[in-house]
């Protein structure tokens, strides 16, 4: 709520101050009298943007002061961050000529950013026919949460660990799934096999056939290629042999060996057939 507000040289004022009593204030006047002065210097307290024009003719600097009472959940949620020890603060800011803005609340010094922050959870000022967004469902719920006396944070916090927990369980509840699935499969994987009835060892069998169907097409290239051999080493060694033991003819040294290599030439022919 806002007490008091206090502002020097700006625009064509060099000073005023204005109280504030508790519930509504309604100002009036006619133009020129200073109303729309009030809601800048407003504007300029709550952390809006100052022009160098509105400092007040043959002056150096300008400044604004704003009287604060904080509501509980404000004072809850800003007691840390501006150390507050009362429900009071006075937002304080000067501007001067030469371009420098120093911003202060409760006299410490505070960055732009923080103080936007600020005056955006104490006041909205709005200009001459702009829509205050009284029809706007988030805001219905956000002064309903104010004026309730909800503790917004709090109930954003059980929220979240509440749904987390939610998703935990949807995730135990799928897990649960997948795994009596997968039991499932091997139950009915358990119960097939049982039915063929193997024998001992049988299974060492079926494994051994497995394993060579897995490797049929590698199995059958293999031993294509060694017929392909078989057939050309036969082919290659029956001549020389044939022509080798007319030349020699039964010579005793070598009919022998002729021999045996026409026996491995037949050997090698029928072997890589089989």
């Amino acid at each position: 709520m806002l007490l008091q507000l206090e502002f020097k040289n700006l625009a064509t004022f060099p000073s005023a101050r204005l109280e504030l009593a508790s519930g509504l204030n309604i100002l009036s006047g006619m133009s020129g009298a200073g109303k729309s002065v009030l809601l800048r210097a407003l504007a300029l307290a709550l952390g809006g943007r100052f022009s160098q024009k509105l400092i007040r003719n043959g002056e150096e600097k300008s400044e604004v002061s704003a009287l604060f009472v904080l509501e509980p959940h404000l004072v809850e949620k800003w007691k840390e961050e501006l150390s507050l020890e009362s429900d009071e603060i006075i937002i304080r800011r000067q501007f001067k000529r030469e371009g420098r803005t120093l911003n202060y609340v409760n006299d410490s010094m505070i960055g732009i950013e923080k103080l936007q922050r600020l005056g955006a959870s104490l006041a909205q000022t709005l200009d001459q026919d702009e829509a205050m967004g009284l029809r706007d469902p988030s805001h219905q719920l956000a002064w309903l949460d104010v004026y309730g006396g909800i503790k917004l944070d709090a109930y954003k916090k059980c929220f979240s660990d509440w749904r987390g927990k939610v998703d935990k369980l949807n995730e135990l509840k799928e897990s649960v799934k997948t795994e009596s699935q997968q039991r499932q499969f091997i139950e009915f994987q358990y119960e097939e096999i049982s039915k063929l009835n193997l024998e001992e060892g049988e299974t060492l069998k079926l494994e051994e056939e497995h394993r060579l169907l897995a490797n049929s097409v590698e199995i059958e290239q293999s031993g294509s290629q060694l017929i392909e051999s078989g057939e050309a080493f036969s082919s290659d060694l029956l001549m020389p042999l044939e022509r080798l033991g007319e030349l020699l003819g039964d010579h005793p040294h070598f009919s022998d060996l002729i021999e045996e290599g026409k026996n491995l030439q037949i050997g090698a022919e029928e072997w890589s057939r089989t």
